[in-house]
């Protein structure tokens, strides 16, 4: 995985590397870009304004968005 972050952008967003759904968009490409992770309860991205915390890790990212825990990766 590249990144995580919510920056300017309405929704969060992951780059680089996909490996195990890593990016959370539903695809399985990589991507040098940023690209919205969806969100499992609505047919549209995770909105930036509702992330309170958001950490990605090599293979693993996870938010905290809504008082709820979003994570999207390896094993999940």
């Amino acid at each position: 995985m590249g990144g995580a972050g919510t920056g300017d952008v309405a929704h969060a967003v992951c780059w680089g590397s996909d490996k195990y759904g890593a990016l959370g968009d539903g695809q399985s490409e990589d991507s040098a870009t940023p690209v919205a992770v969806k969100d499992p309860n609505a047919s549209q991205g995770i909105s930036a304004d509702s992330i309170n915390q958001i950490s990605a890790g090599p293979e693993i990212t996870c938010a905290i968005a809504r008082g709820a825990a979003y994570c999207w990766g390896v094993n999940i």
